[in-house]
C-alpha cells in the first residue's frame, strides 16, 4: 500500500510540473494576447526540447551506466538561477521574461526524473503542493507579478528542493554520458520544435497555441509514461507498468469528460479557443500507444541495444515528420497533426516490439 502510495506521488508531481507551462501559456494570452502568446508557445516548446536532452544526458545515459543513486549537478542549479534572474524583466520586457521561465522549466524536469529514481516521494510532495497552488491561482487571478515573478520563484525553489536532497549521494565527479542516448533524445524530440515553428509561421500565433495548449494538456499523461519508462529502464516491474497503465486510462477518460461539458474552453479562455475536441481525442491515443511502446523499447535499452535504439528512434522520427508535416501543409489543421502522431506512434510501437522480439529470439 505505502508503494502505491509513494509511486502516485511522483507521478502527481509530474502533473503539477506538467500543467505549469500550460497555465504560464493561458496567463500569457489572457495578458498579452494571441500574438504574444503563440511566440511564447514556441519558447515553451524549445524548452521542453532542452529539458529532454538535459534528463537524457543526466538521468536516462546514467541510468544506462548502472548508477542507481543519482545527483543532481550544480550546473542545473545554476541554470535555474539564471533563469530567475531573467524572468522579473518579463513585466517590461515580456519576451526576456519567456527566456528566463524557459531556462528554469529546462532545469525544472531532469531535477524531478532525478527524483523519480531516487524514490524521493516526501520531497515530491512538498514540491507538488508547491506547483500545484501556483498554477491554480495562475488560472484563477493571472497577473504579470504572478507569471514573471511568483512563477519563477517556485519554480526555481522546486529545483533547489530536489537539488539539496540528492547533490550528494553520487562521490566521483559527475560528466556528460551516453552520447547515443542523448543523440537518440535528440532526433527524436526536436520533431515538436520544428512542428511549432512551422504551424507559427503557416497557420499564425493562434493555431501555435491551440497546439501547444494541446500539446500542454496532453503532457498531463507524461508523468505516468516517464515514471514507467524511467523505472522500466532502471529495472523490469509489473507493478510500476500496471499502476501507471491504470493512471493513464483514469486520466483519458479525465480529460474527455471535462472537454465534453466545456470546463476546459471556460478555464483556459482565448487561450483555448482553437482547441478541437478530435485534436484531444487524437493526441490521448497517441499517449495511450507511447505506454505500449515503453515496454520494447526500455527492454531494449536495458540489454545494452544503444546504438539500435538510436537507428530505430531516427525512423521513428522521421516517421513522425513526415507524416505531421504532410498533414499539416496538407489539410491546414492542428488536429490532423494530433492525427498523424498516433498513426506514426502506433508504427513505433509496432516497430520496437519487433526488434525486441527479434533480440530476445536470437
Amino acid at each position: 500500500m505505502r508503494t502505491s502510495v509513494a509511486r502516485l506521488v511522483l507521478m502527481g508531481s509530474g502533473a503539477a510540473s506538467a500543467i505549469l507551462p500550460m497555465t504560464l501559456l493561458a496567463g500569457s494570452a489572457a495578458l498579452y494576447g494571441s500574438d504574444y502568446a503563440g511566440t511564447y508557445a514556441f519558447v515553451l516548446t524549445l524548452s521542453a526540447f532542452g529539458a529532454q536532452l538535459l534528463s537524457a544526458a543526466l538521468v536516462e545515459a546514467r541510468i544506462g551506466m548502472g548508477v542507481s543513486d543519482l545527483r543532481l549537478p550544480s550546473r542545473l542549479l545554476w541554470l535555474s538561477i539564471v533563469g530567475l534572474a531573467l524572468s522579473p524583466a518579463g513585466l517590461w520586457l515580456p519576451a526576456v521574461g519567456a527566456v528566463g521561465m524557459g531556462l528554469i522549466l529546462m532545469a525544472l524536469d531532469p531535477a524531478r526524473l532525478s527524483s523519480i529514481v531516487n524514490g524521493g516521494a516526501r520531497v515530491e510532495f512538498s514540491v507538488a503542493v508547491l506547483i500545484g497552488v501556483v498554477a491554480l491561482w495562475l488560472l484563477l487571478a493571472p497577473s504579470a507579478l504572478l507569471i514573471w515573478i511568483v512563477a519563477p520563484i517556485v519554480a526555481t525553489s522546486a529545483v533547489v528542493v530536489r537539488w539539496r536532497a540528492y547533490s550528494g549521494m553520487e562521490k566521483r565527479a559527475f560528466r556528460l554520458d551516453g552520447g547515443w542516448i542523448v543523440a537518440e533524445t535528440a532526433v527524436t524530440g526536436v520533431t515538436q520544435p520544428i512542428l511549432n515553428g512551422a504551424i507559427l509561421g503557416y497557420l499564425g500565433p493562434q493555431a501555435s497555441v491551440a497546439f501547444r495548449m494541446t500539446s500542454s494538456l496532453i503532457n498531463v499523461f507524461s508523468p505516468a509514461l516517464t515514471f514507467a519508462r524511467v523505472r522500466l529502464l532502471a529495472r523490469a516491474s509489473v507493478g510500476d507498468l500496471i499502476m501507471s497503465s491504470v493512471v493513464v486510462i483514469a486520466l483519458a477518460i479525465g480529460l474527455l469528460i471535462p472537454n465534453i461539458f466545456g470546463l476546459w474552453s471556460f478555464v483556459f479562455g482565448e487561450s483555448w479557443v482553437s482547441v478541437t475536441t478530435i485534436a484531444i481525442c487524437a493526441a490521448i491515443v497517441w499517449k495511450i500507444a507511447s505506454l505500449a511502446s515503453t515496454v520494447p523499447f526500455a527492454r531494449l535499452r536495458r540489454t545494452g541495444y544503444a546504438r539500435l535504439i538510436f537507428l530505430l528512434r531516427l525512423t521513428s522520427t522521421l516517421i513522425y515528420g513526415v507524416l505531421a508535416l504532410s498533414t499539416l501543409f496538407l489539410f491546414r489543421d492542428v488536429s490532423a497533426v494530433f492525427i498523424s502522431f498516433a498513426v506514426s506512434e502506433v508504427l513505433t510501437a509496432c516497430l520496437y516490439g519487433a526488434f525486441a522480439w527479434i533480440k530476445r529470439s536470437a
